[in-house]
């Protein structure tokens, strides 16, 4: 068990007017989502999934935008379950409509992303920096972008941050309790999008080795892991039924060949078309059912890095500008000028690293820069796109205020050190 760390009271009255203007802004874009029409291709997916189960149809959906993995009519574990079920209980409680929905999503994500990144902060960050973190939360566009649509991330960013808060926490106190329901977090994150399991092995081990090897520890961890087995096993356990595997679910597979191959490479090059049809693609992946695709995806992708590590490192490095949205074909608001936005991410990411040389320096918020080099590491290597830089958002939020009012800070210290008006040191 840790020490804790004097925590700095979360200043309220000055943070529930930038809590204000964020559902504001979150309102204003789901309305105006509606008003154009726009559904973003996974929500038709949800909808569908979760309409099947309403009927009593299960996990399947009638059509699907990668025909050749998923077959109509067939069991799908495409994506975890708790997107889907989250689906069916709102249709069943304000039917299809997607502006009640979306508004249900979005304001629900919103107020549980600012409560749970402040709550983990508060304990490295000052009160300018608490402040300065809650409007980065309110008018940051891919939050509110990706927070406003029935799609993963919605569940998963709160998820992750509920999960590096519950470790801080089960860290400092020792308590069993906190241990517990750190499991449990993190099985609900797997259910959702299962790419935080190697993140929880390792950060655990992690939080073991900095417990100095303490057995107490080791045991707390265990009974973490078993929490998180025990909240996914009726999923897996499904899945072994249908498909003779323990899974949790397929895309990553389907992901990973897609976005690794040569094929891919050619695109990336020259603009050559690429078919998201695994039938077209490899007219062999065939397979009787959806884990033997997404199983034989797989191989190929493995296949790929080691016969072709030149033309996989030449993709790794296109993904860092897809992931950090510094390639024009993803960025979030393509209507405006690319540079721009391109000026305006690198600001953000340039106050970020400032941000993580002072967040090292003084050994601020640790598991939140795991946070985002596990997610950096993972998406550069395997599948990449803005929405996979999500749930690690928060804590670039976190690392961009805690640059900022070092520099605010560095820029002040002149003045005050020769009698001037200057800023107050840092609490």
């Amino acid at each position: 068990m840790e020490t804790p760390s004097q925590s700095s009271p979360l200043p309220w009255r000055a943070l529930r007017w930038a809590l204000l203007v964020g559902l504001i802004l979150r309102v204003l874009f789901v309305v105006k989502l509606d008003q154009i029409h726009y559904v973003y291709p996974d929500e038709e997916s949800y909808l569908d999934i979760g309409a099947q189960i309403l009927r009593g149809n299960g996990y399947s959906m009638t059509v699907s935008q990668f025909e050749g993995l998923i077959r109509p009519g067939e069991p799908t574990t495409y994506w975890g379950c708790l997107t889907p079920l989250l689906s069916a209980g709102l249709q069943f409680l304000v039917g299809q409509s997607w502006l009640t929905i979306r508004l249900i999503l979005g304001v629900t994500s919103l107020v549980a992303t600012f409560f749970l990144a402040l709550q983990y902060a508060r304990s490295s960050l000052s009160r300018p920096e608490l402040i300065l973190l809650g409007w980065l939360i309110a008018l940051y566009p891919n939050l509110h972008f990706l927070g406003s649509f029935l799609m993963t991330e919605t569940l998963f960013v709160p998820w992750t941050l509920g999960s590096l808060l519950l470790l801080q926490r089960a860290r400092r106190s020792g308590r069993w309790t906190d241990a517990t329901a750190l499991g449990l977090v993190f099985g609900l994150a797997h259910l959702t999008r299962p790419v935080l399991m190697p993140f929880e092995v390792a950060t655990l081990g992690w939080a073991w080795w900095r417990s100095g090897w303490s057995r107490r520890w080791a045991l707390q961890a265990g009974l973490c892991l078993a929490t998180t087995a025990l909240v996914i096993s009726p999923w897996v356990i499904r899945n072994r039924v249908h498909y003779g595997a323990f899974v949790v679910e397929t895309k990553s597979g389907f992901g990973m060949h897609l976005q690794n191959s040569a094929e891919r490479h050619e695109w990336l090059r020259t603009g050559a078309l690429l078919s998201t049809n695994i039938a077209v693609v490899m007219p062999e992946m065939t397979g009787p059912h959806e884990y033997h695709r997404s199983k034989l995806c797989g191989e190929r992708f493995w296949e790929f890095v080691r016969t072709k590590p030149e033309l996989y490192l030449d993709l790794c490095r296109w993904r860092i500008k897809d992931l950090y949205e510094l390639n024009p074909r993803w960025m979030t608001l393509p209507q405006v000028a690319s540079p721009l936005v391109s000026a305006a991410m690198l600001t953000f990411y340039a106050l970020a690293l400032t941000g993580l040389v002072v967040a090292l320096r003084k050994g601020l918020l640790p598991e939140a820069i795991l946070l985002v080099g596990y997610i950096s590491a993972l998406s550069i290597a395997t599948i990449a796109a803005p929405r996979y830089r999500a749930p690690a958002d928060p804590a670039l939020l976190m690392l961009a205020a805690t640059g900022i009012m070092a520099l605010v800070r560095w820029i002040w210290r002149r003045p005050a050190d020769t009698g001037g008006a200057g800023l107050p040191p840092r609490a």
